[in-house]
């Protein structure tokens, strides 16, 4: 890149800096001092490691004599090529001297020496060595360029900067070095100017730096991850970061994905199947050289587009994902696969110390999540997991057959799986502030780890259970939200590879070490003078691989091991993207055009030739969407056009139709010269339309027409004005106008001429009276007179004549009486848009019967189609498929009360019942509820779109009350438990608005035909994120539930409602390891004094009616009622320490092991896969 096309780069705090020094300093810097310069060069950049370093000083001489761009001497830093090359009056600017420096690949250097040869023998060159190119080179510099006083070096001044220097940008430096003004006179800071006896000095100081990525400094322009690193990534949907790390560590965990490649969907879908899906997007990954996307795989899940934009946890995310696998993988040869690759076992237990009794328990895990806090690193966070505690004191253990005896509490590894996953707890919960937070502490986790001495005795060890890394996810932010990227070693002996999202880098040991321990940087910048902080960027997941085993994790995938219907599906999906590729490649040389013939005007029982505002019905009016190179001629437009009609060229002629001011869509120009080019046509006549839209005219229709024009009266061809007319027909009988033909008349002739056409046409009778009436628009039906000439009534080529025929009942005198006053445009409601719409007699729209064509054009420009769905339909099935749906065809100019008899009449309701809610178009979403007004009119609370498209969808409820009450009712929605708590029935109904709970539970107890027992001992609670938030008495308010929560309300049994010594009413709830990730149904449970933990577990069967095989696995906790803080968990054997609880300040919590429900932390929504 030449120096007169770089931006300027005098940015301090980004990629330069520059200094201009005071002599009276007590230590001034010298130009000279190359080795202090040095040191400023490294304390900027502290962290990067040196390939070589060194220092040039160029004197120039007579200054006044330079040419605009010149070159210094060639100079070598270790191996590299480098020159300054100097501005002395200014690079596209005369006020600076501007600098660069510039590297020079060998190649170039031979190129320059050979010029500078032949110039000295010849006296000039052909070769231009600044034409050299070579994209195969880059080389990153830090450096500095000292401008001095070349007899005084204290007299500098001083610009630093770095750059990756490649083919592109080949120098760098600062396009305002310094002032001009500045060169030759003294300063403040100097008491002799730069420029002295016309000599100067210009010096670099240059640090080439190591780049072991290939990006130190990248501008990622044009950058190819798979070129690179022979890896791609995957696209970011708006927050699914998260995901792509996980799926490209599950992705190179070779034996995972082989296993993924063997599940069964032969049969299934890629929106439907995730394992299918997963199958797809592995292949993808394996094959494709651009960044795979994860659409179709969110898709899968059930995903939509808000999904994709919510951010979850990624330790939750390969939860839910495994599940979903293994439910696929259930009767499958590869049933239990996934439990070999990722299940250990791990042994709880408490031993007592002074007798010989033990009691354990041994479970699965798919991770192991680890603490952080207080942790200095891996090995400690294993060691603080089978920490042995010391029960004693208060604390003692009940030992059955031996009371309470001073023992051992602890957990030890009984297996560890092939691949390891795990967690570090980075999000903890901190006391002092009673919240979740983010803990960035330094913690250091190695290349290998033994992890042998966390086993239990009794484990197998004949196998060593040396675990080597291989994949490091990576959390930047805080509890809210953030960003994940992977760091993943793809083989055994490969390096290190950065995965984030789309871009693929090579990744040195540091940057998966050093950079993701947390905690403070190690290396900080010099003049950095603030308080140290902590680097939020660190590891959150580690996966290792046990190395004994790599050979069968890592084993090669082949593309044998790829299903075949997997592979041809992508490659055929990949011809289809490639053609669609490259038809938009070639979309510039072709014409997009619509183009539709006599039998789309015949198709058409609306407004216009054919409505072109509706581009979903064009099909339906036999428009046919084509296009054209745009270097055809007229002649090469007829003749696919015949082709695609079937028509026989010489038999058609085409029209171009144009949009009238009047917003009307009509054949405008006809194409009579073959020769001539149809992009210009449509330059010249339709410069602001890019799609054309042609009518077929066929000449067999308007022959006979045409001959009739020449045999009338004897004039001139000069008086003659043929016109090409559309003639519709209002059918009194059918209510329906349709289009019929066309005809060619003179424009002079009388419009009785149509007389004789239309009963030919129609084979009517000779004495049929007829009608004829323009349709100018929407808002503009004319009545013609007969007497009239078509010039005079300003007929032309595309207008619409529409006939009836006339009502045999009406008298003639009155009918022209009546003719004459409607002759003109009927009246007009102006849309804001600025769309002209007829106002219609509610009357005539509702009795759907018109008695002319007229009032059928009115209704025509008022009809809406509605479709009536119930308000909670299901979103996931078609509306046709939907009980409860019907669609009517009514006026927009309807009242609510008329909308409401005629939905009432549909669903045999009483229309005071029935509520009405407007939605969006074309979506289809909940706008807005109706207000309830008689004569409110329909137009009113529609959107614009939908009354312009004629099309909208109302959401109805069947109240069970007249809605004129509902004002004073609120809208309850309750969970009714039964059968324990695993069956939930809920209930919407409406209750008065300052009524008390007792008049909730009335209801109820009336809907649920509860007898006077049962209806006395209902309760309603309220839960809130898997907690229950109060319990409420009868006497509570309505008005005191909060809007937020989900309303409970169950039998419970008598002795609940009272607590007597020995018994106590407790809140229990359901979580995960950590007390943040609640789930489930909170519920109420009856506890007594004395009682152990195996009785308590018993009852909660009998009270919840769970199975019997969760809850044995579910360990028992107490739990602060109103915090976050860390369970105390109790023993199968313990008593349950009922003195020490409180009900309003604690509640039993129950930890299943199992994978089935986790809730997330902070704002994040549990995550669910279909």
């Amino acid at each position: 890149m030449d120096a007169n096309d770089k931006h300027e780069s005098e940015q301090p705090s980004l990629e330069s800096s520059g200094m201009e020094l005071d002599e009276s300093s007590e230590a001034a810097l010298r130009a000279d001092d190359f080795d202090e310069i040095y040191n400023t060069l490294v304390d900027e950049q502290p962290e990067l490691e040196e390939e070589t370093h060194g220092h040039y000083t160029w004197l120039i001489e007579n200054w006044d004599q330079l040419e605009e761009k010149v070159y210094s001497p060639i100079f070598t830093i270790g191996e590299t090529n480098w020159r300054i090359l100097l501005f002395p009056k200014g690079c596209n600017q005369g006020e600076y001297t501007s600098v660069f420096l510039e590297y020079l690949a060998p190649a170039k250097v031979a190129m320059i020496e050979q010029a500078e040869a032949e110039k000295k023998r010849f006296g000039s060159t052909k070769i231009d060595p600044e034409n050299y190119v070579d994209e195969t080179y880059a080389l990153c510099a830090q450096f500095a360029l000292i401008l001095s006083n070349a007899d005084d070096p204290t007299v500098l001044q001083l610009n630093t900067s770095h750059h990756r220097f490649r083919t592109e940008v080949k120098d760098w430096g600062f396009t305002r070095f310094i002032d001009l003004r500045k060169l030759t006179q003294p300063s403040a800071a100097y008491a002799r100017p730069f420029l002295e006896n016309n000599r100067i000095c210009v010096s670099a100081c240059i640090r080439v730096m190591q780049d072991p990525t290939g990006v130190l400094w990248h501008s990622f322009v044009n950058y190819n991850s798979k070129k690179e690193t022979g890896f791609v990534g995957l696209k970011n949907q708006g927050a699914t970061c998260y995901m792509n790390s996980l799926l490209q560590s599950l992705y190179f965990t070779n034996v995972f994905r082989r296993t993924v490649f063997t599940i069964p969907t032969q049969n299934d879908s890629p929106t439907d199947s995730v394992a299918y899906a997963l199958q797809r997007c592995f292949y993808n990954l394996q094959h494709e050289s651009e960044p795979v996307s994860t659409t179709e795989l969110t898709q899968s899940f059930g995903w939509n587009s808000f999904d994709s934009f919510m951010q979850h946890d990624v330790q939750e995310f390969n939860r839910v994902l495994q599940d979903n696998l293994e439910k696929k993988m259930k009767g499958t040869p590869v049933d239990s696969a996934l439990n070999d690759i990722f299940v250990g076992k791990i042994k709880s237990y408490i031993k007592c110390i002074d007798v010989d009794y033990e009691s354990s328990r041994v479970e699965d895990f798919w991770d192991v999540q680890l603490n952080v806090k207080g942790m200095k690193n891996l090995e400690e966070s294993f060691r603080d997991a089978i920490q042995v505690e010391t029960l004693t004191g208060d604390n003692k253990y009940y030992a059955e057959g031996h009371g309470l005896q001073d023992a051992h509490k602890g957990m030890l590894f009984e297996s560890f799986p092939d691949v390891l996953q795990l967690q570090l707890k980075r999000f903890d919960y901190d006391m002092m502030r009673d919240m979740m937070v983010k803990i960035n502490d330094r913690h250091e986790f190695p290349l290998e780890i033994d992890l042998e001495p966390y086993l239990s005795e009794s484990a197998d060890k004949s196998e060593s259970h040396v675990y080597a890394l291989h994949g490091v996810l990576v959390h930047g932010g805080d509890l809210h939200g953030g960003h994940y990227y992977a760091l993943i070693k793809p083989t055994a002996d490969s390096g290190w590879f950065k995965f984030d999202d789309d871009r693929v880098t090579r990744a040195t040991l540091k940057e998966v070490l050093e950079d993701n321990f947390g905690g403070e940087a190690k290396v900080r910048h010099k003049n950095y003078i603030g308080n140290p902080f902590k680097r939020f960027m660190n590891a959150y997941m580690l996966v290792y691989f046990r190395k004994s085993r790599l050979e069968k994790i890592l084993a090669p995938i082949t593309d044998e091991d790829v299903p075949a219907h997997v592979s041809e599906g992508v490659k055929e999906e990949r011809k289809r993207l490639e053609q669609k590729a490259r038809e938009r490649e070639q979309q510039h040389l072709y014409r997009r055009l619509f183009a539709l013939s006599s039998d789309s005007f015949r198709a058409n029982h609306g407004f216009d030739v054919v409505d072109f505002s509706d581009p979903a019905g064009l099909d339906e009016h036999k428009v046919v969407p084509t296009k054209i190179p745009k270097t055809a001629t007229v002649h090469d437009l007829k003749v696919h056009l015949a082709e695609l009609f079937e028509r026989d060229p010489s038999r058609i002629r085409l029209w171009i139709m144009n949009t009238r001011q009047n917003r009307t869509v009509r054949p405008d120009i006809l194409l009579e010269d073959e020769s001539e080019n149809v992009e210009k046509l449509r330059e010249i006549h339709l410069h602001k339309q890019m799609d054309l839209r042609i009518y077929v005219e066929d000449i067999d229709t308007t022959n006979e027409d045409k001959s009739e024009v020449e045999s009338n009266e004897e004039e001139s061809e000069s008086e003659k004005e043929e016109c090409l007319l559309f003639l519709k027909y209002f059918d009194r009988e059918k209510q329906m106008i349709s289009g019929i033909s066309t005809c060619v008349v003179d424009r002079t002739a009388e419009i009785s001429i149509l007389n004789s056409k239309v009963k030919k046409l129609m084979d009517w009778p000779d004495d049929t009276r007829i009608n004829f009436y323009e349709e100018v628009k929407k808002s503009m039906v004319e009545k013609l007179s007969p007497e009239l000439s078509f010039e005079t009534a300003d007929i032309q080529d595309g207008d619409i004549i529409c006939f009836e025929i006339a009502d045999e009942d009406e008298d003639e005198d009155e009918d022209e009486d009546e003719d004459q006053e409607q002759e003109t445009e009927t009246e007009v409601a102006e849309e804001d848009e600025g769309n002209d719409t007829l106002d219609v007699s509610s009357k005539a729209i509702s009795q759907h019967s018109c008695k002319n064509a007229l009032e059928y054009y009115d209704f025509l420009s008022h009809r809406l189609t509605v479709t009536f769905l119930p308000k909670d339909y299901d979103e996931t099935k078609s509306p046709d498929n939907l009980d409860g749906c019907f669609k009517k065809v009514i006026s927009s100019q309807y009242t609510y009360a008329e909308l409401a008899a005629l939905a009432a009449k549909e669903l045999n309701v009483r229309p005071e019942y029935l509520r009405f809610t407007t939605t969006n178009y074309p979506s289809g979403t909940p706008r807005a509820e109706i207000k309830y007004f008689p004569d409110l009119v329909l137009r009113s609370v529609l959107t614009s779109a939908a009354i312009n498209n004629q099309y909208t969808t109302i959401l109805y409820e069947v109240l069970e009350i007249p809605l004129s009450e509902l004002e004073l009712k609120t809208h309850m929605t309750i969970d009714f438990l039964s059968d324990g708590i695993s069956k939930d029935e809920r209930l919407q109904f409406y209750v008065n608005q300052d009524g008390t709970v007792e008049d909730i539970l009335s209801y109820v107890a009336e809907k649920l035909l509860l007898d006077e027992k049962q209806a006395g001992l209902l309760c309603l609670y309220e839960v809130y994120n898997h907690r229950i938030l109060k319990v409420h008495s009868n006497l509570d308010s309505i008005s005191d539930l909060n809007e937020f929560s989900t309303k409970f309300v169950e039998i419970l049994p008598e002795d609940y409602f009272t607590d007597s010594e020995g018994n106590m009413t407790i809140a229990v709830q359901h979580f995960h390891r950590d007390v943040a990730r609640a789930h489930g149904i909170p519920f109420l449970f009856k506890i007594f004094k004395g009682e152990n933990v195996a009785s308590i577990k018993k009852r909660l069967q009998e009270r919840t009616h769970l199975p019997s095989v969760l809850l044995a696995k579910a360990r028992v906790a107490i739990l602060q009622a109103n915090t976050l803080s860390q369970p105390y968990y109790l023993e199968e054997d313990a008593e349950i320490p009922f003195d020490e609880l409180d009900s309003s300040l604690h509640v039993l919590g129950l930890d299943y092991p199992g994978r089935s429900t986790y809730k997330t932390y902070g704002n994040e929504q549990a995550i669910h896969m279909k």
